[in-house]
């Protein structure tokens, strides 16, 4: 039986879904992994909507990839998926799936972050009549650089997103109207944060990149305070990208 799985997405490789525990044992073959594909233009991350099926991709080269189920009414058949449509998506980094409530998964919103926005996505139609259908923009104003890294729910402050680009870490309200985030939500101002997410008690994990390690980092930190580390774990040649709170759920 398959209970659980993992999406992954491999810098410059493919994006897939693999089945990470089976009759309860660890995922341990190439037979665990359920479906890939490969978008190209360097795929950052992957989501997937859970009523629907549908797969997006997003590569940092500038495009949204999408992938349907060929049969609306048997979306866990991996091997009836297609390539459905694309989107240009000028830095295209994050991919999250907000359900909003946990009653009506088919009213959420699927948020991607780029450069310099962060936009969310109403997801119509089923099968391969899926399409995105943009809800809102927020635009991310400061001086910097504002290439888009990571997008991840804040799992201490229900209806908030945590997101980085090249000169910080900011929060974002889902549950407001507010259309510019910038400074004023600023959480760190530190550049080259990669990895930002924050566990349910209230401590943060983040990863800093290096342009001497390819932008990767060599630690994982730990802490209540961003910037502020009581852990970290790591060593010299070791190299960090995304780390992840281990949840099924959102809201």
């Amino acid at each position: 039986s398959r209970d659980l799985v993992a999406l992954v997405a491999a810098s410059g490789g493919d994006v897939g879904i693999v089945d990470i525990r089976k009759d309860g044992e660890k995922a341990n073959s190439d037979e665990d992994l359920l479906w890939s594909a490969h978008p190209g233009g360097n795929p950052h991350a992957v989501e997937r909507i859970p009523y629907n099926g549908s797969i997006v991709a997003a590569s940092s080269e500038g495009t949204l990839h999408l992938y349907s189920p060929e049969d609306p009414d048997d979306i866990d058949n991996f091997r009836r998926y297609d390539k459905n449509n694309s989107w240009d998506f000028p830095g295209a980094h994050g991919i999250l799936w907000d359900s909003r409530t946990e009653s009506s998964q088919e009213d959420g919103v699927l948020w991607v972050l780029g450069d310099g926005r962060l936009v969310g996505y109403k997801v119509k139609g089923k099968g391969m009549d899926t399409d995105l259908d943009r809800w809102r923009t927020v635009e991310i104003r400061h001086d910097g650089h504002r290439m888009g890294h990571d997008l991840q729910p804040d799992y201490a402050n229900k209806g908030r997103l945590l997101l980085t680009d090249s000169e910080g870490v900011y929060a974002y309200d889902v549950n407001t109207d507010k259309l510019v985030i910038g400074e004023d939500e600023e959480l760190w101002g530190k550049n080259r944060v990669k990895s930002i997410a924050r566990h349910p008690s209230g401590e943060y994990v983040w990863i800093v990149g290096s342009k001497k390690t390819g932008e990767m980092g060599t630690h994982v930190s730990f802490g209540t305070r961003l910037g502020d580390a009581t852990d970290e774990m790591g060593w010299k040649d070791a190299r960090f990208y995304k780390a992840r709170i281990f949840s099924p759920a959102y809201e």
